[in-house]
């Protein structure tokens, strides 16, 4: 495990700050079904992988969202996240991140009464900070590692 000193953590802790902001902008869009919002996370080549799907670019990610909760009626999410690693490249303007998330969901509208996790996945992403001085995702990449198909969207 490489471990950082304190003054190489203080160098990238306002970058740390702002991706783990990033990710949580992200999880609030999709918690609060405001998908469109959610474009400006992503760099305009963005790659988003999860299980068999591959989407490329903000707008068909924000698409992808938007039809499945027209076609599948009610659902409520929250998204939660944990144990954020990061590894920038030297030159401080691309970072590798791993995390782990962990979804709960009903396809219901809250408040509902049972909880039911829908998923705990690995997240690997790439950010890269672009010419305005913003953080983005240029590709996510969700490894599951526990499923709950109870608790999965509808069609």
């Amino acid at each position: 495990m490489k471990r950082h000193t304190v003054q190489a953590l203080e160098a990238t802790l306002g970058h740390r700050l702002a991706i783990e902001e990033l990710n949580a902008w992200v999880a609030h869009c999709l918690d609060h079904k405001t998908y469109q919002e959610m474009a400006d996370a992503f760099t305009e080549d963005a790659v988003y992988i999860s299980g068999p799907r591959a989407l490329t670019g903000p707008e068909e990610i924000v698409q992808f969202f938007e039809q499945r909760r027209q076609k599948g009626g009610p659902r409520s999410t929250r998204h939660m996240g944990s144990s954020l690693r990061l590894q920038f490249s030297d030159d401080g303007r691309k970072a590798m991140g791993r995390s782990v998330w962990i979804s709960y969901a009903c396809n219901a509208e809250a408040p509902v009464d049972t909880l039911s996790a829908f998923m705990v996945a690995d997240f690997e992403d790439s950010y890269v900070l672009q010419d305005d001085g913003m953080w983005r995702i240029s590709e996510r990449v969700i490894r599951p590692v526990f499923k709950n198909p109870e608790a999965a969207p509808a069609a």
